[in-house]
């Protein structure tokens, strides 16, 4: 059996081939050295550069939150729907905005789009920190305060104001869903 020499026939192949190997050298590196350079930081290259050497790095700012210029007839609700799929996030956009009760939108305003998360109750689970419930022959009760308001109640005790329907319909409370001071309400789980 012949022993073959890889050595010479790998030199070899580069000299009859060079500029293909040229060429597959460059693919080959330019990849590696664009996606490594992606890794090196801001604050890596402040730490070998340093500030005495003249140089100054400006670090990359958060954008701003995207807005939604308001047309006739839009409400809170359905701009809510447009960019999280479900009108329950008007409250989130109404607080972010600023906005005043009882949230009445302008053509032509801008309203400011918040990154919303999701929930952390499920199914309108009672919270353990809600405040002013008290175990009445095992019903919850809520007595209205100053201020309240049925969203504020339900993200109070539920952690979702969004829950606030289970309130209004337990409770029979009437359209425009006002509560009073001193009211008592049944908290359903």
């Amino acid at each position: 059996m012949k022993e073959i020499n890889y050595q010479k026939t790998l030199s070899k192949t580069i000299k009859d081939n060079y500029l293909s190997f040229l060429l597959g050298m460059i693919v080959i590196i330019i990849p590696v050295v664009i996606f490594g350079l992606k890794n090196i930081t801001i604050h890596s290259l402040k730490d070998i550069f340093g500030k005495k050497n003249g140089y100054t790095f400006q670090t990359k700012k958060t954008p701003p939150a995207p807005y939604y210029l308001v047309k006739e007839g839009d409400d809170l609700w359905s701009i809510s729907q447009k960019y999280y799929g479900s009108g329950y996030y008007a409250f989130q956009i109404a607080t972010y905005n600023n906005l005043k009760e009882p949230f009445i939108l302008e053509p032509n305003q801008k309203i400011l789009i918040p990154t919303i998360h999701p929930t952390t109750t499920e199914n309108g689970d009672i919270l353990p920190e809600a405040a002013s419930t008290k175990k009445n022959n095992n019903t919850l009760i809520y007595t209205v305060k100053e201020g309240d308001y049925l969203f504020a109640i339900a993200q109070n005790i539920y952690g979702d104001g969004n829950f606030m329907n289970k309130i209004i319909i337990t409770n029979n409370i009437p359209y425009p869903y006002n509560v009073e001071v001193g009211q008592k309400l049944i908290i359903p789980r």
